[in-house]
């Protein structure tokens, strides 16, 4: 395995602005990135990141850059952000794209809904 140096990035927790600024190098695992992301969070015992997105550059037909939404879901997925960053953004930071939520809601996901009680008389 090769050593490799921590990357500044911004996340951008719910699209919320400014973004935070961390690093992390090419070699974290995506469990490990998602541990570091949480720690970022200001109430990490009610909130956790659900969803990571990677916003990819490439070129248009006419030499303009676009940017498309990658999810990462995988350690593979990781390994083309980075290839990607490589090719077109080595002199800027990684910007990350992070879906949070709050864990009371994620309990009243799963909670089954109340159903009314009728009387019959």
């Amino acid at each position: 395995m090769t050593q490799t140096y921590p990357h500044i990035a911004f996340i951008y927790f719910n699209g919320a602005k400014p973004p935070l600024q961390f690093s992390f190098s090419e070699d974290t695992p995506l469990a490990e990135l998602i541990t570091i992301l949480n720690s970022l969070l200001q109430y990490t015992e009610n909130m956790k990141v659900v969803k990571l997105e990677y916003r990819s550059p490439s070129l248009d037909t006419e030499g303009n850059v676009q940017f498309t939404q990658f999810t990462l879901k995988t350690d593979d997925d990781l390994k083309v952000m980075w290839s990607t960053f490589r090719r077109y953004s080595i002199k800027g930071p990684l910007e990350v794209d992070a879906k949070i939520r709050r864990f009371e809601d994620v309990i009243k996901m799963l909670q089954r809904p109340q159903l009314p009680v009728y009387n019959n008389m």
